[in-house]
Order: C-alpha cells, then structure tokens, then sequence
C-alpha cells in the first residue's frame, strides 16, 4: 500500500504517511449485505401483504349525468295530457263549426225575413204612426222551415229548464210568435209613449218586469221602432217555453239614430190559458 500523496510505500495497518503525514483512505467493501430471506409461502403472502389502496375521489360531478329511466307513471301522465288536449281542441273545432252552421241559418232568416218570420215595416220619417200604417205578415209560412236553435253546450244565463225542452208542435209556435210579435208592438208604443199595455203581456213581479221599467227609465229620450221580428223557433221544458227571436231596431236617442239587430231568447209561462213573458236573456250563440 503506498500514500495517495507523496507515493512512499505504507505497512498494511498504518493509519498515516511516515513521510508526509496524510491519512490513509481505506476501501469500504461495497458488496451488498448478503442476508438470508425467507420466501413465504403463498398462504402467508395473501395473509400477511396488504396493499394499501387510494380511495378514487367522488368525481360524480365531473362526469357527465347517465340519463335516468322514464317512470312509467311518467308515460301514463305525458299521455293523458296529450288525450286530453286533443279532445280539446276537437271539441272546439266541433263547437266553432256548429255555431258558424247556427249563424248561417239565422243569417238567412234575417235576410228573407217575410219567408221566415214576422216582418213589420217604419215609415223613413223617425215618428211613431199607427199600427194599421204598418205591414205585418204572420209566421204561418215559417212553420214549415223551422230550425232549432238550441245548442246544449251553450250557457242560457236564467233559462232554467232549457236544457230539458224540446220542440213545440206547430201551433203552439204559432201562439207562441203572436205573442211576441204583440209584445214588441207594446213595448215600441211603451217606450215611445208611455203606454201601459205592455204589461199585459208581462208575468207580474217577473225579471222582464223589472227589466222593461228600468230599461225606460233609463233611457226616457229613446224612441224605437221595429224593422224586423224574426221568430226562429220554440221549444218546451220545465213549466216554461223558450222562444228565439231576431229583432232589428231603428233607435233614436238625444237626436243620435242607428240600426240595431239584437238576437233574443224569450222566457214564457203560461198562466189561466195565457202565454206571459217572465225573462228574456241575449242568445249566447252571438
């Protein structure tokens, strides 16, 4: 063994140089510790080796949503709701049409009123004249061309029994359009010039009573006069008789005229052998 530093040659267990004084580097036997293992056996491994496992983190908000399944009450309220709205919409296409149908047929009574109705007719001059001056023709030719007016899904505001009634004969309708036709000939000379006549035509303390007083009341510089007394029809249900009537009116009132068509559904009783007015009410279908 010799010195790293000045070369003199070294005894095997020196620790300096004689010569120089450096220390002597000694070598480390490097060779890895030989140790004996024991290999456990398979059984031992599984009993004994535990392999220590992350928890993966929660990452249910980082992926997509899987679509969850369709209840099958789900199905069944989807499909009602489109049933139901189909029916719906059939039903009001149903009623659109019915009405437009009911419309047409009054459309061409009012326009050939003498063939379908009762007809009286004004002098131009905006004066009241007698009841001879005028023309009036009877409702006998209507007879043969009635049509029913009656729609059940429509509302009747007080004409209790109308959804019980059906068609009068043929001459109770005619009994029937003389009243009204004697009704409106009152009512014109009533508002014109305070006749008292009309209430012989009125059932007494009934909703028309009220309505023909308050109606005169409120309007005491009105005159009227009729153009045209369509009487469509007549039916019977519940103790009353309900009677479709077209009406159209030459109003004058604080020196303003216009022409009116109102469509009317009259209310009658009939009392000792007498038809009397107890309601009319505006037709719905209008």
């Amino acid at each position: 063994m010799y010195c790293e530093f000045c070369g003199e040659k070294l005894d095997d267990d020196a620790n300096f140089c004689e010569i120089c004084g450096t220390p002597v580097a000694r070598s480390v036997n490097t060779e890895p510790f030989a140790a004996e293992v024991k290999r456990p056996d398979e059984n031992d491994a599984a009993r004994n080796i535990v392999l220590s496992v992350e928890e993966p983190e929660d990452l249910e908000d980082e992926k997509p949503c899987a679509p969850k399944p369709i209840r099958a009450w789900t199905v069944l309220v989807l499909f009602i709701i489109i049933i139901t709205t189909i029916l719906l919409v059939a039903f009001a296409l149903k009623q659109t049409k019915e009405n437009n149908s009911y419309k047409e047929a009054y459309s061409t009574y009012s326009s050939n009123p003498a063939a379908s109705g009762s007809t009286k007719s004004k002098p131009a001059a905006a004066t009241d004249v007698p009841k001879s001056a005028r023309t009036q023709t009877s409702g006998s030719a209507a007879v043969s061309k009635r049509i029913d007016p009656y729609y059940p899904q429509l509302t009747y505001k007080r004409m209790d029994g109308i959804h019980n009634s059906s068609l009068v004969s043929d001459s109770v309708f005619n009994d029937l359009e003389a009243l009204i036709i004697d009704f409106d000939n009152a009512c014109e000379e009533y508002i014109n010039n305070g006749s008292g006549m009309i209430f012989d035509y009125i059932e007494s303390g009934s909703n028309a009573y009220s309505q023909q007083t308050g109606y005169k009341a409120k309007h005491p510089n009105l005159t009227q006069f009729y153009q045209v007394i369509n009487v469509v029809n007549a039916r019977q249900g519940d103790g009353y008789y309900f009677v479709w009537v077209n009406e159209t009116l030459d109003v004058t009132e604080n020196g303003s005229e216009k022409v009116t068509t109102d469509h009317w559904i009259y209310k009658i009783t009939k009392s000792g052998g007498k038809y009397l007015i107890n309601d009319y009410t505006r037709d719905p279908a209008y």
